[in-house]
């Protein structure tokens, strides 16, 4: 059976938003957020606010910076760091999917959503939108 999600409306846009848990996997720090589905990101990012949160020291020089191309073609920073993902159910309270030492890139901006790629976790589902019914069907 899969895991039906209703589509969130943010700023009045109907958008894939589905409950994740970001795990720091050194301190086991975690958070549930709603993350956005998106089939057209390679990988996982999140706001700079919830890396903190989640105890990234990001002037560490040890984290790789990456240069990615972003949405206007200038070039941002990112940090790369490593997170253990749950993938929750529709009410948030259940783990149906986790995904352990998946890289996630830290986006500056705290103005952004946490945003969940192919990379190490859309990989690992099948996943169908319905916008007509406003319905997110994840199968695991």
């Amino acid at each position: 059976m899969p895991e039906i999600y209703k589509f969130s409306s943010p700023n009045g846009v109907i958008s894939p938003y589905v409950p994740v848990m970001f795990i720091n996997p050194t301190n086991n720090k975690k958070f549930t957020v709603g993350a956005l589905l998106d089939t057209g990101a390679d990988v996982c990012h999140i706001p700079k606010g919830l890396a903190v949160a989640l105890g990234y020291d990001l002037d560490d020089p040890r984290i790789i910076t990456r240069l990615v191309t972003g949405v206007e073609g200038t070039p941002v920073p990112m940090k790369e760091i490593v997170c253990d993902l749950h993938l929750m159910d529709a009410t948030g309270r259940k783990v149906i999917m986790k995904s352990k030492g998946v890289q996630v890139r830290v986006n500056p901006s705290d103005a952004v959503p946490a945003i969940l790629g192919t990379t190490g976790f859309l990989e690992n589902l099948q996943v169908a939108f319905n916008y007509k019914t406003k319905n997110i069907k994840i199968y695991t």
